[in-house]
This record gives C-alpha cells, structure tokens and sequence, in this order.
C-alpha cells in the first residue's frame, strides 16, 4: 500500500514522524550519530515524496546546513579511513 494511502487511514503518521526526526536531530547535535548528519535531509526529501506531499517535516532546529551536513559526514568518514 502506498505511504499516502496508509496515511489516510492513519491520520497521526506525520506528528509521529516529526517527532521521530526531532529525536534523531537531537541525537545528531548530542554526537551520538556522528557520520549521519545528512540522514534528517534524505528522511525528508523521502516522506515527502513517497506520501505525496502530505509528510512535510519541519527541520528548522536542525543546526546543519545540507551542504555543512554533506562536509560534516565527509570528515567524519575521512577520519575512519585514516
């Protein structure tokens, strides 16, 4: 079944995904999910085309940037290749 379609049976699914990218934003700022940064942006960008539009999420308390996520996750690799 397609996500748009579950979310009319399911009307709560966005609140609920908004606070699951509140957590992982969270995680991210604490350092826990070093190497991930961009995760919140692919999160997004796949809800929102996956239920038509009707998953929106809110990443204005996210403090990386998508270009300062791409760069923070490429140090963070570069470091474990080192």
């Amino acid at each position: 079944m397609p996500l748009y379609k579950f979310i009319n049976m399911f009307p709560n699914i966005p609140k609920y995904c908004q606070k699951h990218i509140n957590q992982i934003i969270e995680l991210i700022h604490k350092g826990q999910l070093k190497g991930n940064e961009t995760y919140p942006y692919k999160v997004k960008n796949t809800l929102a085309r996956e239920s038509k539009g009707r998953i929106i999420l809110d990443l204005s308390e996210y403090k990386y940037t998508r270009e300062d996520a791409m760069a923070a996750e490429k140090r963070h690799y570069k470091k474990q290749l080192t």
